[in-house]
């Protein structure tokens, strides 16, 4: 009798040895499967398959031995599940949720839910599973922030454009919020301006790191970037450092060099705008006004003008969240790019951050040769970098390269 119970307790710990990297293989193949829109009979069917199959195959061939079906087993579902990102790229950890989700439907939506973490999870033990890189058109790259130099010279402001309302992303759970905050992005500021059509100063403020001040600047929407005189900025605790990023500006008296600095925020009205690029410019100011409000702060704003009553009407734009503008200054790229056996393309992508704010999220058009590619990378911190893997089709050529900020974002906590 016990030695009968000590053969059934061997049987039980093969079973769920072996069992465990089993089901995970099956629900993870099935997984596959559903992504690709099988039905959940035949995507199950198709996990069974390329999971026991082999096994029984590789347990034969070893021979009658009680724990070659365990080897067999894990090994068979080792190999199969590190060597899915070969072949399926960044699906691996998302399959294997959807098929554990779908494994356990019969128990609700509670439970099912559970087990496709837990799937998720233990594929990821495995290792990082690299994403594959987006593919993007080739007949209209983003402009290059070097095609031309950036303006700095006042000119007069673009004509008035339609005016839409900046709509919220998403449901808000309660209705009165959503209707507080809707009205808030739609509300309309109104600025007075001082001076000819030609020259329309306008008061704003200006934040530092603790220390805020009044200035009056040029609303110029000939100029990229916003400028200001070295005495607006130690007014507000800005100090220039020595390694400060440069830049060249085209002025009314030519190019001139100037230094950038990364100003905390401006307010036109009861509009900010936080963590603006303010290029350094002595010779842009003209007293009264400290400086020149460029495209960088305004392009976010549909702007109507009206000269009769000398007011310059303002709205948030929809969808103006790039500020690409004002990141390009503060970082640098760096992209390896490397041919594995199988022809895969591995690109690593690190983007260094110089400012003193971090970098929510870059988009990053990487162009190899007749193929292009947008590639993120999330949470670059001040003074720091971060690094991202992407995986290119078989057969890329990228070994050369051009490479530019495409879209990007800080991290906006100013305010909060």
């Amino acid at each position: 009798m016990g030695r009968t119970a000590g053969v059934k307790l061997a049987r039980f710990f093969r079973i769920a040895v072996a069992g465990a990297p089993a089901i995970l293989t099956v629900g993870t193949v099935m997984g596959l499967g559903l992504l690709r829109g099988l039905p959940l009979g035949l995507a199950l069917l198709g996990g069974l398959a390329l999971t026991l199959l082999p096994i029984l195959g590789l347990a034969g061939r070893a021979g009658p031995r009680r724990l070659a079906p365990v080897g067999a087993t894990w090994l068979w579902c080792v190999l199969l599940l590190v060597s899915l990102p070969l072949y399926f790229p960044g699906e691996r950890e998302e399959a294997a949720r959807e098929g554990f989700r779908s494994l356990g439907s019969v128990l609700g939506a509670g439970a099912a839910q559970q087990l496709g973490s837990a799937g998720g999870f233990l594929v990821g033990l495995l290792g990082s599973d690299p994403q594959p890189a987006q593919p993007i058109a080739m007949d209209s790259p983003p402009l290059s922030p070097q095609a031309a130099f950036p303006r700095a010279d006042p000119e007069p402001p673009a004509p008035a454009a339609s005016r839409l309302g900046l709509a919220k992303d998403g449901a808000k759970d309660n209705a009165e919020d959503y209707a507080k905050d809707n009205a808030k992005e739609n509300a309309e500021i109104e600025l007075s301006y001082e001076g000819d059509k030609s020259s329309l100063r306008i008061a704003v403020d200006v934040d530092g790191p603790e220390i805020g001040e009044g200035l009056t600047m040029v609303f110029d929407t000939g100029a990229t970037l916003t400028t200001l005189d070295r005495a607006s900025l130690r007014a507000i605790g800005i100090a220039i450092p020595p390694d400060a990023p440069r830049v060249t500006l085209q002025t009314a008296g030519g190019l001139i060099e100037a230094d950038l600095v990364l100003v905390d925020a401006i307010w036109l009205g009861s509009e900010g705008v936080e963590w603006i690029t303010v290029a350094v410019c002595d010779s842009c100011a003209s007293p009264p006004a400290a400086g020149l409000l460029g495209l960088n702060v305004s392009q976010r704003f549909q702007v109507s003008i009206n000269h009769d009553r000398q007011a310059i009407a303002l709205r948030r734009r929809h969808g103006t969240d790039d500020r690409s503008l004002d990141i390009r200054n503060w970082i640098q790229i760096r992209s390896e790019a490397q041919e594995a056996w199988n022809g895969r393309v591995d690109v690593e992508l690190t983007v260094f951050n110089s400012s003193r704010q971090e970098i929510e999220s870059a988009v990053v058009h990487l162009e190899c040769t007749g193929a292009g590619f947008a590639i993120q990378v999330d949470a670059i911190p001040p003074h720091g970098e971060a690094s991202t893997q992407a995986e290119l089709p078989r057969g890329t050529d990228c070994r050369q390269q051009e490479i530019e900020l495409s879209r990007a974002n800080w991290k906006l906590d100013r305010f909060e």
